[in-house]
């Protein structure tokens, strides 16, 4: 806290600069207000993904100089392996639900997008879906049951 707009600027241009520094051959792009993408160009297995995480981790260890102050940042990293039927918006919505999934777990951590987390999404999707249609085709009833007093029956108001 008690930093400006314009040192999160600063803060958010220096992770660049550190990631670039890092990975000077791949395209690095940001996705969102702090988020960074990395495309990596070759073809990636568990170790080298793994070993790409660490590194994301590692450049930015160490304290940032910002406009005069000392400020540190931490990362989280979500990675997704591209296989041939993926499209590049799926390979960013893989890498995004592992990057949530590395949040939750905590700072400095990540995750690679699997198999129990493509389940996952399968399933919200398929629910979301259904709740679509069951409102289209007229699928809900609503109901109502009162909560009643045991002791001497009334219906109890909400």
């Amino acid at each position: 806290g008690g930093h400006g707009v314009g040192t999160g600027d600063a803060v958010l241009l220096e992770v660049a600069l550190r990631l670039t520094e890092t990975f000077p051959t791949q395209t690095i792009a940001r996705v969102g207000g702090d988020e960074f993408a990395i495309v990596m160009e070759s073809n990636m297995d568990r170790a080298g993904a793994d070993a790409a995480a660490a590194l994301v981790c590692t450049s930015l260890e160490g304290e940032f100089l910002v406009e005069g102050q000392s400020v540190r940042v931490t990362a989280c990293v979500g990675i997704a392996i591209r296989d041939a039927r993926c499209s590049s918006s799926t390979l960013i919505g893989n890498a995004g639900s592992a990057l949530s999934k590395a949040k939750q777990a905590g700072i400095g951590d990540y995750r690679l997008y699997d198999a129990e987390m493509r389940r996952q999404v399968e399933n919200r999707l398929a629910i979301q879906s259904g709740l679509r249609v069951a409102l289209r085709t007229g699928g809900f009833r609503p109901g109502f049951q009162p909560l009643v007093n045991r002791g001497d029956r009334t219906v109890l108001r909400p």
